[in-house]
């Protein structure tokens, strides 16, 4: 399987690679360098393929593709459903608890020359009609272990899908959503002219959460604030927290963000549980100390404690030089984005007790580097090192410090900050060639804020990004 696993990996690395059936012909170039039984891998791979395939060879758009329900849909899917292989169709059909696959005896893709014996005898068995079964099958040599060394099986006769090598499904689902992810619409041109950017004008919506999210109770009884949380990865958090079981309060700019602010609050209203009490929403200019206090003493006067502080809130501006930067811009993106985490801090300490967490948005930028956003860079490098040295200051008290550096993601501060020509490529540059959603960012600070999920991370900043490797 070294040499199919090989071609796997080869194949996902391909950039601006259309899901085509051509890809197939790869995996089958690879077989003929297999055992018979591995090519039943390969000839699987065909299959699944040719059921997420539509008559004009698009991707089912029905399908996300960004979700694991297009690898389920295309392993089991729902018959009948036609399959197309180079302009033949292929009638799916159920039969017991699993897929019946007609296999075509004229198919039309090209053949190479060198094929082993092995392959021409692949071929063969081919013509047979396959049923691909769901039930466990038992090798007689191994009735113990499922599809023994053998596998147990002939052509026509029953195989598994669910006995299969993970590692089959894990090199395969990647080639999956790579190729599907290169066809997904780029979004459309589109800028704001004031910041902080709305998140209600934005099209598409960002995803605040997934309809796949699974509330566990994590952070029942917990008391949150979150800064900028009226939009964005804020207002995921703020939705995840809540869903959690957390009773939570945010931040946000009175005048710039009132619809968005009053869209939350209605979120977090309908996702409260249990004993949590109503959510609060504080207009504040963070950047400025005696505002900080304020809105921590409102927080503590509503709810009488603080067991999770996310500190979330910063603006960016474009610029290409060091000249460019306004010594007023300079102050405002620092006070905004790194001076509030340390007014913020000095003054809920107070009100925290062990156990609690301090949970900092910083960026892939210090990592990455940001010619476009120096000084918005230079803040949440600055994030970084105040998240490791708070840590440790406040490890002797319980309280854990940690950051998350999301990669690109689709929130407010995109429009509101590039030109609209730039938005369409948006999240190109990460090896899964997309941006991310806020609800992909959100679990991220449900894990730190979660006692039971991560006591034992302090100092540490997560990477959500796309894939991008990220060494310091």
């Amino acid at each position: 399987m070294e040499n199919l696993h090989e071609s796997f990996k080869r194949e996902a690395k391909l950039e601006n690679s259309s899901f085509h059936l051509d890809y197939i012909d790869i995996y089958m170039e690879v077989a003929v360098e297999l055992e018979e039984d591995d090519l039943f891998f390969a000839d699987l791979s065909k299959q699944i393929s040719l059921l997420i395939m539509d008559e004009d060879e698009e991707p089912l758009a029905s399908c996300p593709p960004h979700s694991l329900q297009c690898f389920s849909r295309a392993i089991h899917p729902s018959p009948p459903q036609p399959a197309f292989f180079y302009g033949e169709a292929l009638q799916v059909q159920s039969k017991g608890t699993g897929v019946f696959i007609p296999q075509s005896t004229q198919s039309r893709r090209k053949h190479r020359k060198g094929r082993s014996n092995s392959y021409a005898k692949h071929q063969q068995q081919s013509q047979d009609t396959r049923w691909v079964s769901q039930d466990p099958i038992k090798s007689s040599s191994n009735p113990g272990n499922v599809l023994g060394n053998n596998y147990g099986h002939h052509a026509g006769q029953g195989r598994t899908v669910a006995a299969l090598p993970q590692s089959f499904f894990r090199y395969f689902f990647v080639i999956f959503c790579l190729k599907m992810e290169s066809r997904e619409p780029k979004f459309p041109p589109q800028s704001q002219e004031t910041q902080p950017g709305k998140e209600h004008v934005m099209k598409p919506l960002p995803q605040t959460i997934s309809p796949d999210y699974k509330p566990a109770s994590k952070l029942q009884g917990k008391v949150a604030l979150v800064t900028g949380g009226d939009s964005g990865i804020g207002r995921a958090v703020c939705l995840s927290f809540a869903k959690e079981g957390a009773t939570v309060a945010f931040t946000y700019v009175k005048g710039h963000e009132d619809k968005d602010k009053d869209d939350t609050l209605k979120m977090l209203l309908e996702a409260k549980t249990g004993g949590a009490q109503d959510p609060l929403a504080i207009a504040a200019d963070i950047g400025y100390e005696e505002n900080c206090k304020q809105v921590i003493e409102l927080v503590v006067k509503e709810y009488g404690r603080i067991d999770v502080l996310v500190n979330n809130a910063a603006e960016q501006h474009l610029t290409n030089s060091p000249e460019e930067i306004t010594e007023h811009q300079l102050l405002r993106v620092f006070r905004t984005n790194i001076f509030s985490h340390f007014f913020l801090v000095r003054h809920a300490l107070k009100h925290m007790k062990e156990g609690s967490s301090i949970i900092n948005s910083t960026s892939v930028n210090p990592y990455s580097g940001n010619p476009e956003s120096l000084d918005y860079t230079a803040t949440k490098g600055a994030i970084v090192a105040f998240t490791r040295g708070l840590s440790q200051q406040l490890v002797s008290k319980g309280i854990r410090v940690n950051a998350v550096a999301p990669g690109p993601v689709w929130t407010p501060i995109q429009p509101a900050t590039k030109p609209a020509e730039m938005i369409q490529n948006l999240g190109s540059e990460v090896p899964m060639k997309r941006a991310g959603q806020p609800s992909e960012i959100a679990p991220c600070y449900v894990f730190l804020a979660s006692l039971p999920d991560s006591s034992y991370y302090t100092g540490q900043v997560l990477h959500p990004n796309g894939g991008m490797i990220i060494n310091a």
